[in-house]
């Protein structure tokens, strides 16, 4: 019978996504959490100037389900090799560089888009011109006084007057039945 040694890791994947910010990229997963993060800072050049200084601020976020609540998890170095063998082929991991000052907040969320300030010269050109004239003449649509016939003559109606309508006519039903 064959039996299985529990204590050794499943292979890891192929590959894994590594995201920040915006940005993606397809990665061969690292098994030492030091590796990983030169192989960050290696992907993505914005990570050099903080690697030169604070690699620690380097962090690694998963995002699982909880209570079935999706939230994200941060991966400590500890933790590494086995959350990385159990990861699914292209499974996103997400980098963020922790503020020294703030280390207990972490939003993994990007901020709100920001509102764009109109300069105080725009805002009052943009109140003039709020409104069109009209390029229409400068006479009324509407007149508010009373209209007579000599103001506006009526045209004559096509149709036939009541007067002109044949008997025939005029006893026809709405489904066009005499009645």
């Amino acid at each position: 019978m064959a039996s299985f040694n529990r204590t050794s890791l499943p292979p890891p994947p192929e590959i894994i996504t590594y995201r920040l910010g915006d940005k993606l990229i397809f990665v061969k997963p690292a098994l030492e959490y030091e590796v990983a993060i030169d192989m960050a800072i290696q992907e993505f050049p914005e990570l050099k100037p903080i690697s030169e200084s604070h690699k620690e601020r380097i962090t690694f976020y998963t995002t699982t389900t909880v209570n079935g609540k999706r939230q994200n998890v941060c991966i400590s170095k500890s933790a590494w090799k086995p959350c990385v063998t159990r990861m699914l082929r292209g499974e996103m991991i997400t980098i963020l560089v922790v503020d020294p000052d703030s280390a207990n907040s972490i939003d993994l969320q990007p901020p709100p888009p920001q509102y764009l300030e109109i300069p105080k010269d725009a805002s009052s050109e943009l109140g003039k011109s709020r409104h069109r004239k009209s390029r229409s003449t400068d006479s009324p649509r509407f007149s508010t006084g009373s209209v007579s016939a000599e103001s506006s003559p009526r045209r004559p109606s096509p149709a036939r007057s009541a007067g002109s309508l044949s008997a025939s006519t005029r006893r026809r039903s709405w489904f066009g039945k005499r009645s």
